[in-house]
């Protein structure tokens, strides 16, 4: 799963609203989550950054074509496609997911139809079981892209982007069945796309990347909108970076919000402008007084997956490569945070370290949850990741 958390609680599912029609979803209080259409554009919010402001309400969705009428007593949205990816998450609270658990047992998604006899919700634990959610980079992607196509709605984006896919075989209502010359060629396209959006993510030289000057720690959205609009034109590169690195597009995650939402700091390199070495013990000094209200986090993803870093000597799951404020941590006379990454834990910090694979480059991500003033005014800076000579 791209650059997922492991200190919320995650809950998945799809929306099919050419099969049922228009849906609700009954979202208990003290979610946080998201409504993105199948281009991963944004719809709307659930939760605290949404219009139920975290007490819970219900969510009444609307297919793209539908013309009948819109009852009362919903926050209503309309999709831009007949697909809806929902993400969840719920908080830990006194780092247990017992909290979170209860509300996604107690929420219901029906279609409006049914709103009469709402059926019980299947709700399926993934946890332990492996899971890849990693988008193709061969020729299979096209056929991925094709389906896609073939079951949305026709009026999904525009002229333009259907007439680069006709372009090469994709239209919807006729088969997608490229011959041999043109599976070649789009095999090599699809790994010089993957090619390209990790040179983006990795060596990106845009200056306004950096969310400090003096400093490698990276946004995950040059230019500050959830749209990668800058001015009158699509910054595509920075849409490139995100989606390549990310998944889940919301306003909230992008937008100054002192004391709600999140905030994402990302780096591969360490301070000396180095990638990062999983065969390299280094230390990251977290400064005192952390402005954030709730709790941050750092974890570390593997840099071919952008997924959480899997070692091979423990069953996946059962180590998460990350640490977080609900830990017993370690803490210097200052209050500051010595946090170390690598092969082996210096003696005496084993609380405070995650453990990394040699000859695996990585990336790690900071969050601060419900962040305060002194992140936005840069009066606190997060350091560097430092090599331990």
């Amino acid at each position: 799963m791209l650059t997922g958390n492991s200190e919320v609680v995650y809950a998945f599912t799809f929306l099919d609203l050419h099969r049922d029609g228009p849906t609700v979803i009954d979202a208990p209080p003290g979610l946080l989550g998201i409504l993105d259409d199948m281009w991963c554009r944004y719809i709307e919010d659930i939760g605290a950054a949404g219009p139920d402001k975290g007490k819970g309400g219900k969510y009444l969705v609307l297919p793209p074509d539908y013309k009948g009428d819109v009852p009362d007593g919903y926050f209503t949205c309309r999709s831009t496609t007949y697909g809806v990816w929902v993400v969840l998450r719920g908080f830990l609270v006194d780092g247990k997911p017992d909290q979170a658990v209860a509300g996604y047992k107690a929420m219901k998604i029906y279609p409006l139809a049914k709103k009469d006899d709402p059926p019980p919700l299947d709700l399926v634990n993934a946890s332990g079981k492996v899971v890849n959610q990693l988008m193709r980079e061969d020729s299979g992607y096209f056929d991925d892209l094709a389906a896609l196509v073939a079951e949305e709605y026709d009026q999904a984006v525009g002229a333009e982007d259907y007439g680069m896919l006709a372009s090469i075989g994709i239209v919807k209502g006729k088969p997608f069945k490229p011959d041999e010359r043109t599976k070649k060629i789009l095999a090599r396209a699809a790994g010089m796309g993957a090619a390209m959006a990790k040179t983006i993510l990795y060596a990106n030289r845009d200056p306004k990347d950096r969310i400090y000057k003096d400093r490698h720690w990276m946004s995950g959205w040059i230019g500050g909108d959830y749209t990668f609009m800058v001015g009158n034109y699509r910054y595509l590169d920075a849409r490139s970076l995100f989606y390549y690195y990310a998944t889940g597009n919301t306003p909230a995650m992008v937008k100054e919000v002192v004391g709600a939402g999140s905030q994402y700091l990302w780096a591969a390199r360490d301070a000396d402008g180095d990638y990062l070495d999983g065969g390299t013990l280094y230390k990251l000094t977290v400064p005192p007084k952390v402005p954030a209200e709730k709790f941050w986090s750092l974890i570390v993803y593997d840099s071919e997956t952008r997924s959480m870093l899997v070692r091979d000597d423990i069953s996946a799951g059962s180590d998460f490569p990350s640490i977080n404020s609900y830990k017993n941590l370690k803490k210097n006379d200052d209050g500051s945070v010595d946090v170390y990454l690598g092969p082996k834990a210096p003696d005496g910090y084993e609380s405070n370290f995650i453990r990394t694979v040699p000859g695996k480059g990585y990336s790690v991500i900071y969050r601060l949850y419900a962040p305060l003033k002194p992140y936005f005014d840069h009066s606190w800076k997060l350091n560097d990741l430092d090599k331990v000579k």
